[in-house]
């Protein structure tokens, strides 16, 4: 399912096990720890098998988004099928220096789009925190529709859907 995308500002990039250090950045920030969870990864070596697990798993697809004109990466967009979700799931995190200009909706809109005009899937969906208000915010305006409130190893998750089709 993966492959290259460029926008106006933006590269998106199939993750590969170079984005090591860069990852390793990513998922050591306060918002990722807070709003996606600590993932223990202490350096880069930890982090590359980190990418590598990620890599060989089928059901996650991500995407390092990249400044077009200095080629360096900002942030990632995901396409993940969740045991707990009926749908693939699409999620964004992006470095904090980087958030607010309109970046993680930029990618995340061409990733949605593949995924829905290419891929043909008819369905995705998106969890958040109950807090989290800036992406509860832009997954509203990607279209995602609020469907209520989910529960995931004692955790309650704000759950959206975006739909190509009703449900049957």
């Amino acid at each position: 399912m993966t492959k290259k995308f460029h926008t106006e500002r933006l590269s998106l990039i199939p993750l590969n096990v170079d984005d090591a250090t860069f990852i390793f950045h990513l998922v050591n920030t306060k918002g990722w720890i807070q709003f996606i969870g600590d993932r223990k990864i202490l350096n880069v070596g930890l982090s590359k098998i980190y990418v590598q697990n990620l890599l060989d798993n089928a059901n996650i697809n991500y995407w390092v988004v990249h400044l077009k004109k200095e080629k360096i990466p900002i942030g990632v967009v995901t396409i993940i099928k969740k045991d707990y979700l009926p749908f693939h799931d699409i999620g964004f995190a992006f470095l904090e220096k980087y958030q607010g200009k309109g970046y993680a909706f930029e990618a995340a809109e061409r990733i949605l789009n593949y995924a829905m005009n290419e891929v043909k899937m008819d369905n995705i969906a998106a969890v958040t925190q109950l807090d989290n208000i800036k992406t509860i915010q832009l997954l509203e305006k990607l279209g995602l529709h609020y469907h209520g409130i989910i529960e995931n190893n004692g955790e309650n998750l704000t759950l959206y859907f975006f739909h190509s089709q009703p449900f049957q």
